[in-house]
């Protein structure tokens, strides 16, 4: 079989409320569907003038890495907290977009109008794991407020990272805005509470009964300082981009009460591991992807050949019928699902054209499930073994056969002009 009909596509996303310099065109230009990971990028796209087709297909994490029940809990990664302390962790690359500023000068006053009796102060820790890390420095050296315990960490390997998250107490990132967020979901796959802004990509998987969100009223203008407005084209397109402003006092608040509401957060974190669990699994999103794609082809394939169909129904028959005609069936049960994998495989193609007389999708849709329960059902047959797997199968032919006869009878009705020659037709 030949495909004639081609159909492109792609996967995109950004994390403001507009799109860099360029986009929008050459998506247009170059793929017929776009694939974004939130409703949030679909609003953008759309609003940026993006004429492919956009389609939602979110992302999803490997339930096997990141289980709450078999996850081993290691707080000494947590290198300069003690034992006792209440742990947030922030994870992400050292960027301005993560809002490093903000989340430090937020936990600053969450904590700092405590005692400054060492006895008396609460015990709470921030651990910092980004990319670039260190640089981190770079914003304490300007910071001038009191800072509870801070830890930073260096990039670590799967299963530690992993080991990480689990030990927290609370996963925060004060973040301007996110494409999708995928340490929020991994720290809410393995029961970890997030602290988040409520805006951008996190929006398609945290809601007001899994996670402490932080409200956002208003916006901000994105990528104000060298080298960040590289990401959207250059200096001149700064103005174009808003993401959102993340109020300190708010996310300070929201982890001030996570401190102090200990048991509840607990309780939250549970909450957020079933809710990404149910939804955002790697099979769950690669079942999303088979659906798509198998739509897809019905779209761009929504007809066969009559003719051929006729043609692949022919050669279904006539192995059947060898199956009659031969008493001692086939010589071995490989053989005989060889012949069957056979004929079922060139029979479930899907062959298009633009001049021939075309079928309707409704016929080929029950064509096609035909073949699928036959193929199963022959298969299981061929794992029988003696006499009576032999009759089951003779049964099991005489079945199917009339099935196909039936639909060539339904094509014959459809297009009587090209009726199919019966005269031939071999019952049992």
């Amino acid at each position: 079989a030949v495909v004639s009909t081609q159909s492109t596509g792609g996967r995109s996303m950004f994390e403001t409320d507009a799109l860099p310099y360029g986009w929008n065109t050459t998506i247009s230009r170059e793929v017929e569907e776009v694939w974004v990971p939130t409703k949030f990028a679909e609003e953008v796209f759309k609003k940026e003038g993006v004429t492919s087709n956009i389609q939602i297909v979110g992302e999803g994490f490997d339930p096997f890495i990141f289980n709450p029940y078999t996850v081993t809990e290691d707080r000494s990664l947590h290198r300069c907290c003690k034992e006792d302390d209440f742990i947030f962790l922030g994870i992400g690359k050292f960027e301005t977009r993560k809002g490093w500023d903000v989340l430090l000068e937020a936990y600053s006053y969450a904590f700092r109008s405590q005692p400054r009796d060492e006895v008396k102060k609460p015990n709470v820790c921030l651990t910092v794991s980004a990319s670039g890390a260190l640089r981190i420095n770079d914003l304490l050296g300007n910071f001038t407020g009191p800072l509870p315990r801070l830890c930073i960490n260096r990039k670590l390997p799967l299963a530690q990272y992993v080991s990480l998250i689990k030990s927290a107490d609370v996963f925060v990132l004060a973040t301007h805005g996110e494409g999708w967020g995928r340490p929020v979901m991994e720290a809410m796959a393995l029961g970890t509470p997030v602290i988040v802004p409520w805006w951008g990509g996190v929006t398609e998987f945290v809601s007001p009964y899994n996670s402490m969100l932080v409200p956002v009223d208003e916006l901000e203008l994105a990528f104000r300082k060298k080298p960040d407005y590289v990401h959207i084209g250059g200096k001149e397109h700064v103005g174009q981009h808003r993401w959102a402003y993340v109020d300190v006092e708010r996310f300070g608040g929201r982890m001030r009460w996570a401190y102090e509401n200990q048991g509840a957060v607990a309780e939250l974190g549970k909450l957020a591991a079933e809710s990404v669990r149910e939804s955002w699994t790697r099979d769950k999103v690669a079942r999303t992807v088979a659906d798509r794609v198998h739509q897809i082809e019905r779209e761009i394939h929504p007809v066969i050949q009559l003719e051929e169909l006729k043609l692949e129904l022919s050669i279904a028959r006539s192995f059947l019928s060898k199956l009659f005609a031969n008493e001692t069936m086939i010589d071995t049960e490989y053989d005989l699902e060889e012949r069957a994998e056979g004929w079922f495989d060139i029979a479930t193609k899907v062959i298009t054209s633009n001049n021939e007389l075309l079928i309707s999708s409704t016929i080929s849709d029950r064509y096609k499930q035909i073949i699928v329960k036959a193929k199963e059902r022959i298969k299981s047959i061929v794992e029988k073994r003696g006499t009576a797997g032999e009759e089951e199968l003779l049964r099991s032919a005489r079945s199917l056969r009339t099935k196909y006869d039936n639909l060539l009878l339904l094509l014959d009705q459809q297009y009587p002009e090209n009726k199919t020659d019966s005269g031939s037709k071999e019952r049992v």
